[in-house]
């Protein structure tokens, strides 16, 4: 697959592939935002990839929390002080795991379509 990109609102997603080798770059535009009532959310809740026969991976959880994929205990919510995401991130799966990295200077920027 090539490149994916996913732009908030987006909730209740399962992207499944048929096998990791079939994983792409998957761009992933979190936009923090607060609606009416003061709720601040980055734009996704329960999202999460699954590449073959591997258990899903959650991205956004229920709540929105993000959870990078290095570094599981690192969970960042919206509603953090200083929720500090890239604008842009790239979900890939290599060597049986899945990565997440911000876009990096000299990729294309690919526009947010919200």
């Amino acid at each position: 697959m090539g490149t994916l990109q996913l732009d908030p609102d987006l909730h209740h997603v399962r992207v499944c592939f048929p096998s990791p080798t079939s994983v792409g770059k998957i761009i992933v535009a979190p936009l923090l935002t607060e609606d009416e009532n003061g709720q601040r959310s980055f734009g996704f809740s329960h999202l999460s990839f699954q590449a073959g026969d591997d258990e899903p991976f959650v991205l956004f959880d229920g709540e929105g929390r993000f959870r990078d994929p290095q570094a599981p205990d690192d969970v960042r919510s919206p509603r953090d002080a200083e929720p500090a995401l890239p604008r842009q991130l790239v979900l890939s799966h290599t060597d049986g795991r899945w990565r997440t990295d911000g876009l990096a200077r000299g990729e294309k920027d690919y526009p947010v379509l919200a």
